[in-house]
């Protein structure tokens, strides 16, 4: 690793600690449900039934590791992993667990699973930096891979999901793993072990580790579902066929209620679609929810970044998105991509328009199209000037590969939200390494040139200074911080 990639993960680690401590226990998403599984498996040494917690379904990898943890502490004093919850807070816009000054005690137990998390966060970093670091390497300039980790590891939403005790840390490790093997996939054809190992991955993660991994895992089959239609198919046929045997028989043997669920599950989330799709929140709560769950949003709805502020941040997506769409199409005269570019807005724009005529639920604010064309507008004036197909010349198979895990990420999302009410922009997290490699990688076409080598600090500045707003505007007033008290 290089000195900066360790400064880095050291300033990632530190404000890990800060979000692992300074939100209460429980407070995270499933908190509670994600720890009684592990606390029944470290006990009982099986998965507890769907009777004493709803997350009990969930696939059993990441328990069996916590479990092996959670008993080493018990193993040295059960008090440290005894559960104290106190009751709810009265319903409320910040409805919150009422800890307070007699009642709190710090949770050794569950901390340390947090902190467990917290270097999952940072295994999912490092493979990040790797990831990127190969699609780069083959590139013609871009921006250092610093970038994409730095993104990644300031992002107030991440270190709260990495410093909290559910599967989605380990999901999201290996999903940027998975990126790894995608850009190394793409860029060449792979040895005969390190196929078989990568096919392996793809097919089991989902189900061993959490179905969130789903996208990530399409992404890289169908990358080598290419590369073995052009060389040897029977090995990617022999490699698939072998790791569903094993992974159907080891599930079956190891935990035969979550291999059952997890069949049923996939099958539901592909066919069901519920029937209560357009009561409730409105597409535009729906929208902002997912919005505001990307970069920050702890415990209940409420407690988030200011709307303008993680309006700003999609805007600056949105831009960076624009650009690395350029080098997508990067064999397009620009007349042509921005003739079939406004063509798209313009249709869109007439669809937003014309489904508000349907009810109330597709009404969404006027900003947003608004925001849209002006960020349209602002890159067709900086392309003029500065044409990014002329300037970055990306491997264009490794670059075909990353839009395609992150356009799976947001399908599969949004086809979950036809499925189950569950709206969190969490379940992109396995898909972060594509989803801000074509983030940094717009800011690095769009920027001036004397302007790049400044913009890895430029991300740590801001997205350092997002976090200690986010925790002295939300985290420190909504929740209790005991070693604040009195």
């Amino acid at each position: 690793m290089t000195r900066r990639l360790v400064v880095l993960l050291a300033l990632y680690g530190l404000l890990a600690v800060v979000y692992s401590v300074f939100v209460p226990p429980w407070e995270a998403p499933d908190e509670t449900a994600h720890y009684l599984v592990i606390e029944h498996l470290a006990r009982q040494g099986e998965m507890p039934p769907f009777e004493r917690s709803y997350e009990a379904v969930q696939p059993p990898g990441y328990y069996w590791l916590a479990a092996g943890i959670f008993q080493l502490i018990e193993s040295i004093d059960s008090e440290l992993t005894r559960r104290v919850r106190p009751p709810l807070t009265p319903e409320s816009e910040y409805t919150r667990y009422g800890w307070t000054a007699q009642n709190y005690r710090f949770l050794w137990g569950m901390q340390t699973l947090r902190w467990f998390n917290a270097a999952l966060g940072g295994l999912t970093l490092i493979f990040i930096f790797q990831g990127v670091g190969r699609l780069l390497d083959a590139a013609e300039g871009g921006p250092p891979p610093l970038a994409v980790v730095a993104l990644v590891g300031l992002t107030p939403q991440f270190l709260h999901n990495a410093t909290s005790v559910s599967n989605d840390a380990l999901a999201n490790a290996a999903g940027a793993l998975l990126f790894c093997l995608l850009v190394e996939s793409a860029l060449r054809p792979l040895n005969s072990l390190i196929l078989s190992l990568a096919t392996l991955a793809a097919i089991m993660s989902p189900f061993l580790i959490k179905l969130t991994i789903l996208p990530m895992s399409a992404a890289l089959l169908l990358v080598q579902t290419w590369r073995a239609w052009r060389g040897p198919r029977r090995r990617l046929v022999a490699t698939v066929a072998i790791s569903l045997a094993v992974l159907a028989a080891g599930l079956a043997f190891a935990a035969p209620a979550s291999a059952r669920f997890l069949t049923r599950t996939l099958w539901w989330r592909l066919t069901y679609m519920r029937p209560d799709i357009f009561e409730g929140w409105s597409l535009g709560q729906i929208l902002s929810y997912y919005a505001a769950g990307y970069w920050g949003q702890i415990g209940w709805k409420h407690a988030a970044l200011p709307r303008w502020l993680w309006a700003a941040l999609w805007t600056g997506a949105w831009v960076g998105a624009l650009f690395s769409l350029r080098l997508l199409f990067a064999g397009w005269q620009r007349r042509r991509f921005w003739a079939w570019l406004v063509f798209a807005a313009a249709l869109l724009t007439a669809l937003g328009v014309a489904v508000q005529v349907l009810g109330a639920w597709w009404r969404l604010s006027w900003s947003l199209p608004i925001i849209a064309w002006a960020v349209l507008l602002l890159a067709w004036v900086r392309m003029r000037v500065q044409d990014p197909a002329r300037r970055l010349a990306l491997p264009t198979a490794a670059w075909r590969a990353v839009w395609l895990a992150a356009a799976l990420a947001f399908i599969v999302v949004t086809r979950n939200a036809f499925t189950t009410p569950q709206f969190q922009a969490r379940f992109l997290f396995p898909a972060l390494g594509p989803i801000a490699t074509i983030i940094v990688i717009g800011w690095s076409a769009f920027l001036p040139r004397r302007a790049q080598a400044h913009m890895t600090p430029a991300i740590v500045a801001v997205f350092l200074a997002l976090n200690l707003f986010f925790l002295s505007n939300t985290v420190i007033p909504l929740f209790y911080q005991p070693f604040l008290d009195g």
